[in-house]
């Protein structure tokens, strides 16, 4: 319980039980009923309604300026984001300008309250934390991640990044640590809510002079300094690939180099991380374009259709999927699911193993399949 109130773990805004017997895929949209309960940005002004209406309960993360704790908000699970006043007034102008971001693979901003000393950001809770949670906990092997979950949580994350850049608005700092996984699906956070930062000694900075960013996850234009607004968009690209390859190996990029030596390699010398001969060639090949030059890099408009194919070329090399579906159109609803595009998932549930060289066998946990979103073409980035 979270200030009283049950936290079935499904995802926020499930009031459904526990013991609720039907599948994640079969619930009510989530989103759906977030907007139907919450106006698109909730701004509280009363210091008398904060203290009413928002419960803050004990502090879950902390990133590069904000704590975050879990807590309450009109009765409703929700994670809070304490922020100093210095950063106030820069994180509730980008809350209001991602408020018109409603799109269900993105965390939503609920509410926002300026206090006398600190700001707070009230957002969905993830029950089940971030994808870098886990790749990385120490528990971690308790949790496999097969090559299905990947593909589910990459084409999740191409989906939103698609819908920002349709709005042009870029992440920048995409990284599995802003990743959030939710019941079925994955969500993304933090988008330029921590962009002003010196960089911290371990290289999980947010920001350096005209450096924004992790170091590990960013473009080499950038590290340089070279880019312009039109590369914007392609350092999205690259962090996105260097994700995914987080999550093929389940290792941290460049783990062991300092980041300043970290710029000057990736930035100047152009190096790349590398690609595993035995990884499956459309995800090979999806990698190479993001760590290519910005102009050659990959948009997510291309992006997201190139991961569907994987999941069904996934599914078929798995006996799941006997011929290829139609393709997905546009208006479909983001809780199509995995199991739309084969009956058969249910009733194999011990599949064959997953293609060597990634992690896990099988895919035991069918990723939801989001819609395809419309989005602003991005650029590309070098990578050597």
């Amino acid at each position: 319980e979270i200030g009283g109130v049950p936290c079935t773990g499904m995802g926020v805004w499930d009031d459904l039980p526990v013991e609720d017997p039907r599948p994640h895929d079969q619930y009510a949209l989530p989103a759906e009923r977030f907007l139907e309960r919450f106006p698109p940005l909730d701004e509280i002004t009363d210091e008398a309604d904060f203290a009413r209406e928002v419960v803050v309960g004990p502090m879950i993360g902390q990133g590069g300026f904000a704590k975050v704790f879990a807590g309450t908000y009109r009765g409703q699970p929700v994670a809070i984001k304490k922020i100093p006043s210095e950063r106030v007034g820069q994180s509730m102008a980008e809350a209001r300008a991602l408020a018109r971001l409603r799109h269900p693979r993105i965390v939503r901003i609920i509410a926002t309250h300026t206090g006398p000393a600190y700001g707070w950001l009230i957002q969905e809770l993830s029950a089940r934390g971030s994808l870098s949670a886990l790749l990385h906990d120490a528990d971690c092997e308790a949790h496999p991640l097969t090559y299905g979950d990947i593909l589910g949580h990459a084409a999740d994350v191409a989906c939103a990044i698609a819908h920002c850049h349709s709005h042009q608005i870029v992440h920048r700092d995409l990284k599995p640590a802003n990743i959030l996984l939710f019941a079925g699906c994955a969500k993304v956070c933090d988008f330029g809510l921590a962009k002003s930062e010196l960089v911290a000694e371990d290289g999980t900075m947010t920001r350096c002079g005209g450096f924004i960013g992790t170091p590990a996850y960013t473009a080499p234009e950038v590290c340089t300094g070279d880019h312009t607004r039109q590369d914007m968009q392609a350092q999205d690209a690259y962090s996105f690939g260097v994700t995914i390859w987080e999550c093929l190996t389940r290792k941290r990029p460049w783990e062991g180099v300092q980041w300043y030596h970290l710029l000057v390699k990736v930035g100047q010398h152009k190096l790349k991380l590398p690609l595993h001969s035995d990884w499956p060639a459309d995800i090979k090949a999806l990698l190479t374009r993001c760590f290519d030059d910005s102009a050659l890099r990959p948009t997510f408009k291309e992006i997201s259709p190139a991961l569907m194919d994987s999941i069904r070329a996934s599914l078929a090399a798995e006996g799941l999927l006997e011929e290829r579906p139609p393709a997905v159109e546009e208006d479909r609803t983001f809780m199509h699911t995995w199991n739309d595009l084969t009956d058969r998932s249910q009733e194999e549930p011990d599949a064959a193993a997953g293609e060597p060289g990634v992690p896990g066998e099988g895919n035991q946990h069918a990723p939801t399949l989001p819609t395809l979103a419309e989005e602003e073409p991005d650029d590309a980035l070098p990578a050597e």
